[in-house]
């Protein structure tokens, strides 16, 4: 008799446990990933352009330059300011920029390197 009552207690011991517990396992639920909240736009180089070369953003939100040349870019703003919002590194090829702009206005930039690529950035509230 007391193997028998063993028995039953078994099964129910393991009802809780699922492979979807375990590490690794894959789950049939679905997930949605959120975005960071203060993510903007994205800012292709390429071919010496910026893509787009006239974009528009919203403050408070990062706008990403992305080095996809196989030469080396700058990103300055053209301005007389002493300290100009725009001003990245040497960026290699896959590299990016992040900026946050905190109060609107338009901003021209051009590649130090390069001085034909032009681009404007408009940001707005």
């Amino acid at each position: 008799m007391a193997l028998a009552g063993t028995a039953l207690v078994l099964p129910l011991l393991t009802l809780g446990c699922s492979k979807k517990d375990e590490p690794g396992a894959a789950s049939s639920e679905s997930s949605t990933t959120v975005p960071p909240v203060n993510k903007g736009i994205t800012i292709g180089i390429k071919d010496r352009k910026f893509d787009p070369a006239d974009a528009t953003a919203q403050v408070n939100k990062i706008v990403t330059w992305k080095n996809n040349d196989s030469v080396k870019h700058t990103l300055t703003e053209e301005t007389s300011e002493a300290t100009p919002k725009i001003k990245s590194d040497l960026l290699e090829e896959g590299q990016t920029f992040d900026l946050t702009f905190d109060k609107p206005g338009t901003y021209n930039y051009t590649c130090s390197i390069h001085s034909s690529m032009k681009g404007k950035i408009t940001v707005t509230a």
